[in-house]
């Protein structure tokens, strides 16, 4: 059975298993179906993905080797895990601007990060942990910029609500769904958000409202 050298990510150093090492991580499955990777402590499915990303960048390993892993670990519920996949995922989709393989990349993203829009859902709870609103918003800003046609509709539903009743969106989803509505921005749509942005008093939401046009493609 596999074991994480460096429990907890203790150390200022990398540790590469190998190739065989990670099969090993990715194989291991026990009885029932249950996969060990999404058991181990919140700190070393972190180290393992921190330790393989950085292989990949030094191109000591392939970066299948990070996307098997984030596929099994984005089914976890560890928000920093999510994080770092969420935002290495960001990283890679914008250095596949140019390329060919950007549109098999992004749809095989999606799949990985639409589990979790189905755990969190558009709406929080009454309660839930004070990190997911953070990463709710994370998962719905990629999932639209990666092309996910239905959480685009919806940002532009809640974004003609928002128009209408601003209390109508809260907070947290303001950042992605202005950025997935200033994204696929016709001109009609632009100069709303222009139009809002500088009628609009609160620095943070004006600067949300700019972000948005700023990522519009007649931008």
């Amino acid at each position: 059975k596999p074991f994480i050298v460096t429990p907890g990510g203790v150390g200022y150093y990398r540790v590469d298993y190998g190739e065989a090492g990670r099969a090993k991580f990715l194989n291991a499955n026990e009885a029932g179906g249950q996969i060990p990777l999404l058991q181990l402590t919140e700190g070393d499915q972190l180290t393992l993905l921190n330790d393989t990303w950085a292989l990949v960048q030094g191109n000591q390993a392939p970066l299948q080797d990070w996307i098997q892993l984030a596929t099994i670990l984005a089914g976890g519920d560890s928000v920093p895990v999510l994080q770092h996949i969420s935002g290495v995922l960001s990283s890679i989709d914008e250095l596949l601007i140019d390329d060919p393989s950007r549109t098999a990349f992004q749809a095989r993203a999606r799949a990985m990060l639409r589990p979790q829009l189905a755990r969190l859902g558009w709406d929080a709870p009454a309660t839930e942990p004070f990190l997911n609103a953070a990463l709710r918003a994370a998962v719905l800003r990629l999932l639209g910029a990666f092309g996910d046609a239905d959480v685009v509709n919806e940002a532009r539903a809640r974004f003609e609500k928002f128009r209408e009743d601003p209390n109508s969106l809260e907070g947290e989803l303001r950042s992605p769904v202005f950025y997935l509505v200033g994204r696929t921005a016709d001109a009609e749509t632009y100069a709303r958000l222009h139009d809002l942005a500088k009628k609009e008093d609160n620095f943070e939401q004006k600067r949300l409202f700019y972000g948005a046009m700023a990522a519009a493609p007649a931008a």
